[in-house]
């Protein structure tokens, strides 16, 4: 077991990506910390994962919102008694031409991608460091460096985030604190069938986004976990301030 003994937080792991992390985690022999806003959905999470022999809690929590983050970590460290890895996956997205958003429509995407992540990791640092030291791990995008249409709010904040892990890896290495960031291409989530929803053609969209990758499918949740679990193991104790990308050849298709 490649985790065994860590204590780990996981945001937005009520579905999708962060959902497969924490349950990778888990199995793993990590202790979880489950965080979302929806409360069934965490709850559901946590029952799968003891359901298959791990060690699991859910906190529900608005990354958003600076108490929430405080209050989330605080939770996990009262139940496990430290805190090893935090995964900022916890996300948004707006599929909006940039002259019909709204300041409203911005502030939340920026609030939960950007926002959330800052104040999370703020919340985890003084913990993974009493524990020693560990890993942060951003869930970014392929986005960051190459913005879509109709995504430029979405792009915005995560290409704060690649900037943002840069400059933590630089910061926090004294203190034994690793920091990385992945860029996953698109992956079959809640949040891409929301994008798809949004198109004319729905079918054909998705037809499109395959054609995009070298390897012809879109990924899977499971895919993204694969590298969280390197980048929060001992495997990856010599990686830091990268930007790892998981896009089954999305970025260098053209």
């Amino acid at each position: 077991m490649k985790l065994k003994g860590k204590v780990a937080a996981v945001t937005g792991a009520g579905s999708g990506i962060g959902r497969a992390i924490a349950r990778l985690f888990a199995k793993e022999g990590a202790s979880v910390g489950v965080i979302d806003c929806v409360k069934e959905a965490g709850g559901k999470v946590v029952d799968e994962i003891r359901a298959e022999g791990g060690e699991a809690i859910f906190v529900e929590a608005d990354v958003s919102r600076v108490p929430h983050t405080e209050r989330m970590i605080r939770t996990i460290v009262d139940n496990f008694g430290s805190l090893n890895i935090l995964v900022n996956n916890a996300g948004v997205e707006l599929v909006r031409h940039t002259w019909e958003t709204t300041e409203d429509e911005w502030n939340r995407v920026i609030d939960v991608n950007l926002k959330g992540v800052f104040f999370s990791s703020k919340a985890a640092i003084p913990e993974i460091t009493r524990s020693g030291g560990g890993s942060i791990i951003n869930i970014s995008s392929v986005n960051a460096v190459n913005g879509l249409p109709d995504l430029v709010a979405y792009s915005a904040s995560k290409g704060g985030v690649l900037a943002m892990t840069i400059a933590m890896a630089k910061e926090l290495a004294p203190r034994n604190i690793r920091v990385n960031a992945i860029l996953p291409g698109a992956v079959d989530t809640p949040m891409l069938r929301v994008y798809l929803d949004a198109q004319p053609d729905p079918a054909k969209a998705l037809e499109e986004m395959i054609d995009r990758h070298l390897i012809r499918r879109v990924g899977r949740p499971e895919d993204i976990a694969k590298a969280a679990l390197y980048l929060a193991s001992d495997d990856a104790e010599w990686v830091t301030g990268i930007a790892l990308v998981v896009d089954g050849g999305y970025l260098i298709r053209f």
